[in-house]
């Protein structure tokens, strides 16, 4: 019995899954192409190290680490540091620490707004950490003022608004001064949406403002698929990722 004949898509699926290898490796359909850290790049990650180990060691009389024979030698790593509250000395260490145990080096998540900085910015990317965008550095102010319902505390009533054409569902809406941020669960209309998770109503200065009427942000949800890509490649090549 012959075999059907395919159409051209159908081909291609079936070539891709025959021959895996004529697909292209470490890359993806927004063009990211995984690449070697070239011989520069890892000296001057190790020289930025070795100056902010040598700074740091002035002011701790000791820093060391417990269970550090735990830390594999071979294959990726990813390291979670939590809770921290200093946020660029404690990557710092755990750089120094991993570079003892395991002498490795670590690749640290951190948000493209911090990336844009110039000092940190320009750190960053020296010891090779990866971007990752949030929702909440891309709020903008947009029209009307929103209030809470009293009855409902994650129904949220606009004045002046237009919800259906100004926002959509999973995007993320801020009040101002940064008094907190709710993701949008759905929009009922132009003036009525309901967010996944109410403001924290217990601040003082928080409930003042969605009672009395406010303005407010809005940032549409990121797509983080490319993030994930960059992470999955890394970590395919044995590299280590930090998370903080």
């Amino acid at each position: 019995m012959k075999k059907p004949l395919l159409s051209n898509d159908e081909a291609v699926r079936d070539d891709k899954l025959a021959h895996p290898d004529n697909t292209k490796n470490n890359g993806d359909e927004n063009g990211y192409v995984y690449a070697e850290q070239p011989l520069q790049r890892r000296i001057i990650y190790d020289c930025i190290l070795y100056l902010l180990t040598n700074i740091f060691d002035c002011f701790f009389r000791e820093i060391r680490s417990r269970g550090a024979f735990k830390v594999p030698k071979q294959g990726p790593i990813i390291f979670v540091a939590a809770p921290h509250a200093k946020q660029f000395v404690y990557p710092v260490i755990l750089m120094g620490q991993v570079n003892k145990a395991v002498n490795k080096r670590v690749s640290f998540l951190i948000a493209e707004k911090s990336l844009r900085r110039r000092a940190v910015g320009f750190l960053a990317r020296c010891v090779m950490s990866i971007g990752v965008v949030r929702a909440q550095d891309n709020l903008k102010l947009a029209n009307g003022k929103i209030t809470v319902d009293s009855e409902n505390a994650r129904r949220i009533i606009g004045h002046g608004t237009s919800f259906t054409k100004d926002c959509s569902p999973k995007g993320l809406i801020g009040l101002p001064k940064s008094m907190g941020t709710a993701e949008i669960q759905y929009i009922e209309s132009d003036t009525v949406l309901i967010i996944r998770k109410e403001f924290k109503m217990a601040k003082t200065e928080v409930k003042n403002a969605l009672l009395k009427g406010t303005s407010y942000k809005y940032a549409d949800k990121v797509d983080q698929s490319q993030v994930y890509h960059h992470v999955f490649e890394h970590l395919a090549h044995n590299q280590c990722i930090g998370i903080f």
